[in-house]
């Protein structure tokens, strides 16, 4: 029998979800079992995880070998968390050992790696490592207005928008659901970007007018994922809208769902014909740009912003996808997300059986 091992550092985050999959495990002839990569003992390399009884519809304390197949649903984004990443990169090293998604690079490589394709860096907005203080000051002087986001990071957490009006520079950011807003001089502003720069590494981008004519931030999020055939399908689009005069589109940050068909009514048919030949592009192109120049990937969420010109931008790429929006505006489509990580196992079981006859 297959074993297919979700990885996660609080089961209890997604409980549901992998429940939902374990259920299905047994149509596949397969089990389902749930550990952190710390549950790894390196010198048996037995791990001690859940394991999910069928028999009596719950998770059981278990202990079992490294499981040939792994679904990585780990976030290493604090400090507690990010020391068990090299657990995982040797998971990925490791003989016999696969990954249903191998996960993206940070934000700034992602961008180098699509600047190589010549259809899709048309979408993508200038992206700048910040390297100095003065550097961003220097920029937001010409521009006026600037984005610094954290190079690697999800969930709209960290971003700042800068704004320089009458030799004072304006500082926003989000704070859940609030939107906070700070005034600095020069030298003020320099100390503070100090303090922030030290703590992880940021990338500028131009600001770009995302919001609708209601003054609301807003995204279209499709979500791709592979099918039983390995092919690369898009699961639906969805449309997260934020708070008036907020930052951000994200959920975390109080946005609301709207349903991509509902949402494009306020577009002329050419505008639609626009944005729905940037959509076509991006889903059938990026997946396969993003795979052949980095490493295998299973699902992908894919932002992408359209400003008031409409012109269309690539604002971000998540290679663990939440399923909130999709859920949202299509309820009944959670059957197929349950199946599609046992499909896909299954059929990277089939091609690594075919390699070995």
């Amino acid at each position: 029998m297959l074993t297919l091992g979700i990885l996660s550092f609080d089961i209890s985050k997604e409980q549901e979800y992998f429940t939902e999959i374990a259920r299905r495990a047994g149509n596949y002839n397969m089990e389902v079992v749930c550990f952190s990569p710390s549950n790894i003992e390196p010198s048996t390399e037995m791990v001690t995880g859940l394991a999910f009884d069928d028999s009596k519809d719950k998770w059981k304390e278990k202990s079992f070998p490294i499981p040939s197949y792994l679904y990585d649903r780990c976030f290493y984004t604090k400090p507690i968390t990010k020391r068990h990443k090299p657990i995982v990169e040797w998971l990925k090293k490791r003989p016999n050992t696969f990954f249903l998604g191998y996960g993206l690079p940070d934000k700034l490589h992602i961008h180098h790696l699509i600047s190589e394709h010549e259809l899709l860096k048309a979408y993508l907005p200038k992206t700048t490592l910040v390297d100095t203080p003065q550097t961003i000051l220097t920029t937001l002087q010409k521009k006026k207005k600037l984005l610094l986001k954290p190079a690697s990071g999800a969930g709209g957490r960290g971003i700042y928008l800068f704004t320089f009006k009458k030799g004072n520079i304006h500082v926003h950011t989000q704070k859940g659901e609030e939107l906070i807003t700070k005034t600095f001089e020069e030298k003020a502003f320099i100390r503070f970007l100090t303090v922030l720069l030290k703590k992880r590494t940021y990338i500028t981008q131009p600001f770009l007018s995302l919001q609708d004519v209601t003054n609301c931030p807003f995204d279209l999020r499709l979500f791709l994922q592979k099918n039983k055939h390995g092919k690369w399908i898009t699961r639906g689009v969805g449309v997260r809208k934020g708070k008036e005069d907020h930052l951000v589109s994200n959920l975390s940050a109080g946005a609301s769902i709207i349903p991509y068909k509902e949402w494009k009514r306020q577009y002329t048919p050419r505008e639609v014909l626009l944005i729905e030949d940037a959509i076509q592009t991006i889903s059938r192109i990026l997946p396969l740009h993003l795979e052949n120049t980095s490493s295998p990937l299973f699902e992908l969420g894919i932002d992408i912003g359209i400003d008031q010109k409409c012109a269309i931008w690539l604002l971000d790429i998540n290679s663990k996808p939440g399923r909130k929006v999709l859920l949202t505006i299509n309820p009944p489509i959670k059957e197929e997300l349950y199946h599609a990580p046992l499909q896909y196992c299954s059929f990277l079981a089939y091609l690594n059986a075919k390699e070995r006859r």
